[in-house]
């Protein structure tokens, strides 16, 4: 019998598991109102429906529920549903321990804090100055604020998220500062800051993995022994343990976890410990928090003081352990903390002003509809306004206003399904399941739909067009959308308010060039329209396309990237020196050979600016050091060279023109540069191969170069095209980016995302290009405009595209 199956029938057959022992010290009649009547997070005035907690449990497929409610320190009552085990049939019971997942941060930040009301770590001091064995890289980001440990018990240190995977039990487990410095068998990247502490708000699992070390280091313990010293053996917490893996004791009582479709996972090991590796129990997680409310209101400091309790439940938006829900007209702080990993998901919320806590625990990758039902309808029994359902009243809206919310809503490519509305016998409707159901107005631009719960607000821009939608649905998940436009409609709309005077954007998708339009002027003075054929100068985008021809000569024997370029050729401008002689090919590249950017910038003296690799310094010099190296190498002057590339590049990507080296054609096609508004005269240019900045090309060809990279079939070289986004982790790092690649900077996006990209600027052009090889999609941009990153105009492009992007 299928795992769906046995699982209907057994509930359907006992619906709830509750010891009698429990059920005579319970609060029968609050339970039973609480179970069969749950509340949808919002819903229109006289049209609430509701549903039982075995009704959710069959619609969403879950297998086993656990919940305690605590009140004034005593555990109120508790509640078991469904099963531990399907396979066995073994019912949940108050005793079964689940996988808290990210409820282990509370429990680590407190952790921490103990240490703080020691005395050992301060909470606002720089967190390198506690860790011993390993250190959070400086960077731009750290030089006016350290990161602190509240930075990081509330998410606003600047790390970069990541969910790490669970591991097998017969697989190695990385360590503590293997997870940190990304780092084999770890398969995540390092713990880094991709912005200033402090500045905004970044949910951080690595975040926790330093709290972990931190707590290590401070402690001289593992990480579980401390948060047993800490938390677990004062307050008798003995259904609760970060080992991996979990005790046999435990290990008996231990729930299965399950998929939405009920498939079981296997029992598996949490190393990042501090960010999601606890097992426990609905009833040891009530104990917890409510000993944290304690504190807060007797001071009697049983894990931590009064003082800092207060700022754990201040009234602010700062997170300091717990997320926090307050409204104007009631004194009441409600927290909570959300917890998913594979085949689990869990819910903490408490009322400060109650001094009352609920913890819900499943076993189903699908909890989280239900755990948010339940705690609505705990708040509406006991009066914790802040969390309270919402409840709208109608609004009359005259029709004419109807018009401006008519339209498509969403992205094709996008996660969430699209919207589009419809003025139908003078209501505003919306399309479900190919029908249109018509919506009530609760406010001026905020619409539900009352047979789903579900609200639509429109968003409007500075000039009151509506221009995004709002949807959140009856579980309270939100997400926005914007209003459809095509690409090209919204980037000329840009390029008009940004009054950048032209522009070129190809996009590549899959490794194929999708979209390559034209938008605005190749000279403002005359009028001439950009096309797809005009030529741009791509500045210092120059240096990818070089950095791949050396690549490929370095894969063909005719370079060594790590043998001192000086031996090849000597620079007849750089005096020798034993600086000089360690300088490689892979240095010239990656931007740590000690060159400047240009010796304009030394006094006119080509000279090192530091020992070659121990530092980072954008050189232009470096890629024209290269150039002379591959020339004397190959026996090639600039046209030599120049037809090297159409050899080996632009005829093997099939493009039309990739041009180092000045051509007369370039006066027919070429746009003019525009600075501070006017035209330059820019069609004046020297005849020499500058590899780091003269390349002429359009954005189509640019784009087909970089599809090609990324691609498995590339025509291009294979080894040299891979080398291209190898990750040079043994060099410094650059200040500010997570890496240098051989010919693009990469960051780690705040989801954990490797993004390549290289950026030009030659005064009066300006251009952009932004890989992921993940997915083989990238965006290529070419202005012949000073303005493309002063006007936003980038990363306005980017947003369009999604979240994904950024």
């Amino acid at each position: 019998m299928s795992s769906m199956r046995m699982f209907t029938l057994a509930l359907a057959t006992v619906a709830l598991n509750v010891p009698a022992a429990m059920a005579e010290n319970s609060s029968e009649s609050d339970v039973k109102a609480i179970e069969s009547l749950l509340l949808p997070n919002q819903y229109l005035a006289d049209q609430l429906t509701t549903q039982s907690i075995a009704e959710v449990m069959l619609k969403d497929n879950i297998a086993g529920v656990s919940m305690a409610f605590i009140d004034h320190g005593e555990i109120k009552w508790q509640r078991t549903y469904g099963y531990a085990d399907l396979n066995t049939l073994q019912p949940v019971t108050p005793t079964t321990v689940f996988a808290g997942a990210s409820l282990s941060k509370p429990l680590a930040a407190v952790t921490a804090m103990t240490w703080v009301e020691k005395g050992k770590i301060s909470l606002d001091g720089d967190i390198n100055e506690y860790l011993k064995s390993w250190q959070l890289p400086d960077s731009e980001f750290t030089e006016t604020q350290k990161v602190t440990l509240r930075h990081l018990i509330g998410h606003q240190a600047g790390v970069n998220n990541h969910v790490p995977r669970p591991y097998g039990v017969d697989e190695t487990l990385p360590t503590v500062t293997q997870m940190l410095a990304g780092e084999a068998p770890y398969e995540g990247p390092p713990a880094s800051l991709f912005t200033t502490p402090g500045e905004r708000y970044q949910y951080s699992n690595p975040g926790y993995t330093i709290i972990q070390q931190l707590i290590e280091d401070v402690s001289g313990v593992r990480f579980e022994a401390a948060v047993q010293d800490a938390i677990f053996k004062p307050l008798g917490l003995s259904s609760s343990s970060f080992e991996q893996p979990i005790p046999e004791a435990l290990m008996a009582r231990r729930a299965s976890g399950y998929t939405e479709q009920l498939s079981a996972y296997p029992y598996q090991l949490y190393p990042f410990k501090g960010a999601g590796g606890v097992w426990t129990t609905p009833t040891d997680l009530a104990h917890f928090v409510m000993t944290l409310i304690e504190d807060y209101h007797t001071g009697q400091d049983t894990l931590i003081s009064q003082e800092l309790a207060a700022d754990m439940f201040a009234r602010t938006p700062v997170r300091l352990g717990f997320k926090k829900h307050y409204v104007d007209g009631s004194d009441d702080i409600v927290f909570d903390h959300w917890g998913s990993i594979p085949g689990f998901t869990s819910y903490l919320v408490g009322s400060v002003e109650h001094q009352q806590a609920l913890v819900i625990m499943t076993n189903s990758d699908n909890g989280f509809n239900l755990m948010a039902a339940i705690a609505r309808t705990v708040a509406q029994h006991y009066g914790w306004q802040p969390t309270k359902p919402k409840v709208f009243q109608r609004v009359a809206l005259a029709p004419e206003k109807l018009d401006a919310f008519v339209g498509e809503f969403g992205r094709p490519d996008g996660n969430e399904p699209q919207h589009a509305f419809q003025v139908r016998s003078e209501a505003l409707h919306v399309a479900v399941d190919e029908e249109w159901a018509p919506l009530v107005a609760i406010g001026e631009r905020t619409f539900i739909d009352p047979a789903s719960n579900t609200t639509f607000q429109f968003l409007t821009d500075k000039a009151g067009e509506v221009r995004w939608l709002r949807v959140t649905l009856e579980s309270g998940y939100n997400y926005d959308q914007p209003k459809q436009q095509s690409l090209a409609d919204f980037i000329q709309q840009q390029l008009d308010e940004s009054q950048v005077e032209g522009l070129a954007v190809a996009l590549i998708r899959d490794g194929k060039v999708t979209f390559n339009q034209s938008f605005g002027v190749a000279n403002v003075d005359t009028g001439t329209k950009i096309t797809s054929e005009t030529l741009f100068e791509a500045a210092s985008l120059a240096k990818p396309v070089f950095a791949y021809l050396v690549l490929q000569q370095a894969a063909l024997g005719v370079i060594d990237l790590d043998v001192p370029v000086h031996t090849y050729w000597s620079h007849p401008d750089l005096k020798p020196s034993p600086w000089n002689e360690q300088i490689t090919a892979r240095m010239l590249l990656t931007h740590t050979a000690g060159l400047p950017n240009w010796r304009s910038d030394t006094g006119g003296e080509l000279r090192l600016l530091f020992e070659p690799g121990t530092d980072f310094q954008y050189s232009g010099e470096g890629y024209e050091y290269l150039r002379g190296v591959l020339q004397h190498e190959l026996g090639l002057d600039d046209d030599g060279l120049q037809a090297l590339v159409d050899q080996q590049i632009t005829e093997v990507i099939d493009a039309d023109w990739m041009q180092y080296t000045w051509h007369d054609a370039f006066l027919q096609r070429k746009a003019f540069g525009h600075r501070n508004d006017e035209v330059t005269d820019n069609h004046k240019h020297d005849n020499n191969f500058g590899a780091a900045y003269s390349l002429t090309t359009t954005a189509g060809d640019y784009a087909k170069f970089a599809a090609a990279l990324m691609r498995d079939d590339t025509p291009l070289h294979a080894d040299a095209s891979r080398q291209m986004f190898a990750l040079q982790k043994t060099l410094p790092t650059e200040v500010g980016q997570l890496h240098r690649a051989l010919g693009f900077a990469v960051k780690q996006t705040s989801t954990g995302r490797l993004r390549y990209y290289h950026s030009g600027d030659s005064g009066d052009f300006r251009t952009y290009v932004h890989l992921y090889p993940d997915t083989n999609d990238g965006l290529v941009i070419f202005s012949n405009s000073d303005k493309l990153f002063a006007s936003g105009l980038a990363r306005s492009i980017l947003e369009f595209l999604g979240n994904e992007w950024l």
